[in-house]
């Protein structure tokens, strides 16, 4: 894996990481959803709480971390393993979870073309030595055309502003006072809609990220539906275990500080915030 500036950003990817402020390395197989290995001879001290920031063409996350493996250069040789330090994540939201399993999706399928598209330039450069019988590789067409990509990255342009300045009751289009099966059935349906898994066969990180962004402001909507806002059971009383209403103004689109739209980034350290 490579920081911004290298060669995958030709393809459409690219992965940026700082811990603490400094640069780092970060392998594709070293990533998930749960943490991540950083490999380096000066591994940080077990148990250490280190600020994580990570840019790809999906976004980027700001999180926190804490070591819970410590692999220093004498157990490297004895076990034949690589020097470095294993970070866990700690309190992520569901948004940047999101945003790490979208990363590894991305990732997965421009390595999967790189892989093809190598392998048709190596049989292209010995046409000698290819079999006839054996058919020419060819790099993955696209399952999409240009113009339609441009058309589909416009509607989900236009429901996100659709969505701007909205409440969580007009956004999932119930009333305040309907019971929440309601808003349920009108998540379920911009699920269907708006998961950015349904998406991802157009290989594009554009798609992706606004699909994303309005997934997400549907389902914080439904989360303040069933967390803050006083609800009516289908069987017509009020809920006792609910906590009391508080007054909503408007939800904001997915475009925080968790998942931002990428951005070039330096290659030197940057200001901390937590």
């Amino acid at each position: 894996m490579t920081k911004s500036g290298e060669g995958p950003e030709a393809a459409g990817y690219s992965l940026y990481c700082e811990i603490d402020g400094s640069p780092v390395t970060l392998l594709a197989e070293d990533l998930s959803t749960a943490g991540f290995f950083v490999q380096t001879t000066t591994p940080k001290p077990m148990d250490r709480e280190l600020e994580i920031f990570v840019q790809s063409s999906v976004g980027e996350l700001v999180a926190l971390g804490q070591v819970v493996q410590v692999v220093d250069a004498k157990r490297a040789k004895a076990e034949n393993r690589r020097p470095g330090y294993g970070l866990l994540f700690t309190s992520l939201e569901d948004d940047q979870r999101a945003f790490i399993g979208l990363t590894l999706d991305a990732l997965d399928r421009w390595q999967r073309a790189r892989a093809k598209a190598e392998a048709a330039m190596r049989l292209a450069a010995r046409p000698a030595e290819r079999d006839p019988t054996i058919p020419s590789i060819k790099p993955p067409a696209p399952t999409t055309t240009s113009a339609e990509l441009k058309q589909i990255a416009g509607e989900l342009r236009a429901e996100l502003a659709k969505l701007q300045g909205k409440t969580a009751w007009t956004t999932l289009g119930v009333d305040a006072d309907s019971p929440l099966d309601g808003a349920k059935e009108a998540f379920l349906r911009a699920s269907k809609r708006f998961h950015p898994h349904k998406f991802a066969r157009h290989n594009s990180a554009e798609i992706t990220k606004l699909a994303t962004e309005v997934f997400i402001t549907y389902k914080r909507s439904y989360s303040v539906l069933t967390k803050l806002a006083p609800r009516v059971s289908a069987t017509g009383l009020q809920d006792p275990n609910r906590p009391p209403g508080r007054t909503l103004t408007s939800i904001a689109p997915a475009t925080t500080a968790s998942l931002r739209p990428a951005a070039p980034r330096p290659n030197g350290n940057r200001t901390r915030s937590r």
